[in-house]
């Protein structure tokens, strides 16, 4: 009997939506999961802690908006470090739409 190795195929999952971005950006603003505060650009008074803003950061992780791959290629990716040591990454159109949503009136 021959065994053949099992090689998982990824799932490709469809796209989202900017609708469907700005919705869960309210709900993640809602239960506090994602901040509307960027990190800061100056030093923080303890080394051990640092705030930083990555460009083209946060390749080959998860969207913290979308839940998507962020591709390894990807140009415009971010990633944002908070000195509690939080960690989000955003696509480039999940970022723009972070932006926005995060300035908006709170309901």
């Amino acid at each position: 009997m021959v065994r053949r190795a099992y090689r998982a195929r990824p799932r490709r999952r469809r796209r989202v939506n900017d609708d469907q971005v700005r919705e869960a950006l309210r709900e993640a603003f809602r239960t506090f999961s994602l901040p509307r505060m960027m990190p800061m650009l100056h030093p923080v008074p303890k080394p051990d802690r640092f705030e930083a803003i990555t460009i083209n950061g946060g390749r080959s992780r998860l969207c913290s908006v979308c839940r998507e791959l962020i591709p390894t290629t990807a140009e415009g990716s971010f990633q944002f470090t908070y000195p509690d040591g939080r960690v989000f990454t955003f696509h480039d159109r999940c970022e723009q739409l972070w932006q926005e949503e995060r300035h908006q009136v709170r309901r």
